[in-house]
């Protein structure tokens, strides 16, 4: 596990919601050579989309920008561009995108280690900063499948445990996705209201439950010589939201 300063790094975090699954997907194959150019760009940590697992007409987005000065660089480019023309074009009915600027970043981090259950459990130490525990507690975790039909027998599971999860005291966002550039590679968007409410949910029995699910599917590294799965932990404080729409992209 690694804990650092995130001075000067840009989250970005949202969705576009389009009027059918059909036009989530067209908007999924548009925005293909979009994401390829942002991975490449100076500063871009992570840079991904997909389809919500419960509401398929949601395309999700997650960005880790490195600082300001690179996110903002990336929305001058063609690319960005031509994901707000896409979105209008497709006629989207909303779009709630949103960027946050963590103080502190936990990674190093898997789904479900003992490590990162214990450390969600008492978040990092007391020389990280000051006041964390009240903080909005961003989680976001990625986990890659060896085929199709695992990734679909894990949407079909996860219809429970997320809708559950969502009614929790505290859960701002907690959202399972399908990645548009790795459809083997499922993500998680998690926001809490601070680390008590998270710490509640590790603990519920529909979440633990989830989390015993997933490890039959934990085979060890990948093909590719890749980490099959991974976690990454921001703490936020919560004037730091800023809406940005299309502008987001």
């Amino acid at each position: 596990m690694l804990i650092t300063s995130t001075e000067g790094t840009q989250i970005i975090e949202g969705f576009i919601e389009f009027g059918s699954d059909g036009d989530a997907v067209a908007f999924g194959r548009r925005a293909l050579p979009a994401i390829e150019a942002a991975l490449a760009e100076s500063g871009c940590v992570d840079y991904a989309m997909g389809l919500d697992f419960i509401d398929p007409r949601k395309v999700r987005t997650y960005q880790n920008w490195a600082s300001a000065e690179s996110r903002i660089a990336h929305t001058g480019q063609a690319q960005a561009r031509s994901l707000a023309a896409a979105t209008a074009e497709l006629g989207a009915s909303r779009v709630e995108i949103t960027r946050y600027s963590p103080l502190v970043g936990m990674s190093g981090l898997t789904l479900h280690s003992e490590e990162s259950e214990s450390r969600a459990a008492s978040g990092p130490p007391p020389s990280a900063g000051p006041n964390l525990e009240k903080m909005l507690q961003l989680v976001q975790v990625f986990m890659r499948f060896d085929s199709d039909a695992d990734v679909e027998r894990h949407i079909a599971y996860a219809q429970e445990p997320v809708l559950r999860t969502r009614e929790e005291p505290g859960a701002v966002e907690y959202s399972w996705w399908r990645d548009f550039r790795n459809p083997l590679t499922v993500r998680l968007t998690e926001l809490w209201r601070d680390q008590a409410t998270m710490f509640a949910h590790v603990q519920a029995d529909h979440a633990k439950a989830h989390v015993e699910y997933l490890k039959g599917f934990d085979t060890g590294p990948v093909g590719d010589g890749e980490e099959r799965q991974g976690a990454v932990f921001f703490f936020l404080e919560p004037h730091q939201q800023h809406g940005l729409g299309v502008d987001g992209l």
